[in-house]
């Protein structure tokens, strides 16, 4: 794995810790020390971003373990009251001559100068350390630094990769046939990521209850076609960063790059930010590249004005002769066509700026996107999927593209063909998110297609369930997941794993994002028609006037649920209020 590729995740990490979001950067160190399990840098910051004491002792052990004179480990474990090599007892102390005095392997210059050259810029850029949770006292060290504890372990590092790669999905196997989920707090199946030719149950046995969706010998779905020459991503990796089109220039390159750490994690105003100071130091030129990313980063932080002013500066400054322009250039015209996206997706500017850039270059994706989203969201799926298809041509593999373009199948009535381009990102990124979304929407709408009790249905349900739970092992909290699951443990008839699930997320509701509504919402809704269909009269009518006072516009079906809830508990004011919504609703309902 390339140090440049591991210095990128160090940097979004520290860009995550630094603006306190301590679970997001835990996640990126612990991908950095899954490919380099010595990484110092890694486990000093997982140190600081530890969940508790119990965890943060474990990170600093592991840290004192590859470089017994690492300082922030040292002193770490001693605020905890634990004496390295020692456990609780006071270690016997050494003079400084006998620590010098030891044996240090030297790096090959020759053969680790790129490795040492990329650590060291990396410090230069980063010279924070990680934040004091314990009350360490900082030291500068000129010896025993990252990258210099010998030869013997970058050597090793290649054979401990590969062979971690191999226990680590070995161990997923056996832990996931091993475990079911029977409504404790953690994920308990390893699903696959695509239907295979001979699949095993879905591990989905309830004591006393449901049995596994069966699967014959051959599944009903094919297996997706992934295109020759490919190659296949690593969940255990790191995705290789699509590069910049058009690429940025050398002048603010390094800046650029170190906004987009932070865009990605989706801190836009600590983007927008770098990106506003690099475009006034850098005048009187215009970069197109700054600008564009600068006006995103406003646009998805809510400051669509200001985006939008940024880019009509930019396409009306004309610098002096012998500076750089933005005159002219494609990359702002996208820009414009983003904004107005957002604004409002159903924009005729959205589609005119997209395709005035798509004119003056083809192959900008940006472009491409933003029309076909915008013309996916008038309805115009034609003309959506053909946008999208001809950008594929040139960019066969871009993930952004290929989620578009089954969005577009999904909206279509072709989970078939959607579940192709889904297959495709997750064999090119095997954790992206977006798409471990997609293939369960896919399978459950391929159920509701098929014929109600066949074998077919089973056999789509099933895979649902399998597509959840691969999204719960790789994101174990995010409550779409859990929805999934729940829809699908429902349509194959285990009622009471499907509650579980559900449970689970109302259970976080507090704790969940603004855009995490819709799906709270829904989980309500469902258990609540769970509970009337089993007799659960109160229960149910508790859910399902939770799901009502909450939606904009709640289901006719709940509604009629709720004022027979209402009925059955003798409750005729709450039943006589349903009623009347129930009746500005569908005048024509005889409910």
């Amino acid at each position: 794995m390339g140090q440049e590729q591991i210095t990128q995740l160090l940097q979004q990490g520290i860009a995550a810790a630094k603006n306190d979001r301590p679970d997001i950067a835990r996640g990126l160190f612990q991908r950095v020390v899954e490919l380099d399990p010595r990484n110092e840098i890694a486990w000093a910051w997982l140190a600081s971003v530890a969940r508790d004491d119990r965890e943060r002792l474990s990170f600093l052990k592991r840290l004192w373990e590859i470089n017994p004179q690492n300082a922030y480990a040292i002193k770490g474990l001693r605020a905890l009251g634990i004496e390295p090599g020692g456990g609780a007892r006071p270690a016997p102390q050494r003079s400084t001559q006998e620590i010098a005095a030891q044996p240090v392997p030297l790096l090959d210059e020759a053969k680790y100068a790129r490795t040492q050259q990329a650590a060291d810029e990396f410090l230069h850029r980063y010279p924070q350390k990680p934040p004091d949770r314990l009350g360490v006292q900082w030291e500068h060290r000129a010896r025993n630094r990252y990258g210099e504890q010998g030869a013997k372990r970058l050597r090793q590092l290649t054979v401990a990769a590969a062979v971690g790669v191999v226990v680590l999905l070995v161990a997923g196997v056996v832990w996931g046939l091993s475990q079911v989920q029977l409504g404790g707090t953690d994920q308990a199946a390893l699903a696959t990521r695509r239907p295979s030719i001979t699949p095993t149950l879905t591990l989905t046995p309830t004591p006393g209850g449901p049995t596994p969706t069966p699967f014959p010998a051959e599944i009903a779905f094919a297996p997706t076609r992934i295109p020759e020459g490919w190659e296949a991503g690593s969940a255990y990796g790191v995705a290789s960063p699509t590069p910049l089109y058009p690429r940025a220039h050398t002048n603010v390159e390094h800046t650029l790059q170190e906004a987009l750490n932070y865009y990605a994690i989706g801190d836009y105003e600590q983007a927008a930010d770098l990106l506003q100071q690099e475009h006034e130091r850098s005048l009187p030129h215009c970069y197109p590249s700054l600008v564009y990313y600068e006006a995103l980063s406003e646009a998805h932080a809510g400051k669509l004005r200001d985006a939008q002013d940024v880019l009509t500066w930019a396409q009306g400054y004309q610098p002096e002769r012998g500076y750089n322009s933005c005159q002219g250039s494609p990359l702002l015209s996208a820009g414009l066509a983003e904004v107005a996206y957002l604004r409002d997706p159903q924009s005729d500017d959205a589609l005119a700026y997209s395709e005035q850039a798509l004119q003056a270059d083809p192959r900008l994706v940006a472009a491409a996107l933003t029309k076909g989203r915008a013309l996916l969201a008038r309805g115009a799926l034609t003309d959506a999927a053909q946008t999208v298809s001809r950008a594929l041509q040139e960019h066969p593999q871009d993930t952004n593209l290929l989620l578009l373009a089954a969005e577009i199948e999904l909206a279509n009535g072709q989970p078939a063909a959607a579940l192709d381009y889904i297959g495709r990102a997750l064999y090119l990124d095997p954790d992206l998110l977006p798409a471990l979304r997609l293939q369960a929407q896919a399978y459950l709408a391929l159920a509701q297609q098929a014929e109600d009790g066949s074998e077919r249905q089973l056999q789509a349900y099933g895979l649902a369930v399998r597509s959840a739970q691969t999204l719960l092992f790789y994101y174990e909290g995010d409550p779409s997941g859990y929805l999934y699951l729940a829809q699908a443990r429902m349509g194959e008839g285990n009622d009471a794993l499907a509650e579980t699930a559900l449970t689970r997320i109302l259970a976080a509701e507090d704790t969940l994002p603004e855009d995490a509504a819709p799906v709270v919402d829904e989980a309500y809704r469902l258990r609540g028609m769970l509970r009337y269909a089993q007799g659960r009269f109160e229960q149910a009518l508790a859910d399902l006037q939770t799901y009502a006072n909450r939606a904009e516009t709640p289901d006719a079906d709940a509604l009629e649920a709720l004022v027979m809830c209402a009925l059955h508990g003798g409750d005729f004011s709450t039943a006589r209020l349903w009623v009347e919504v129930l009746a500005e609703r569908e005048p024509q309902n005889p409910t």
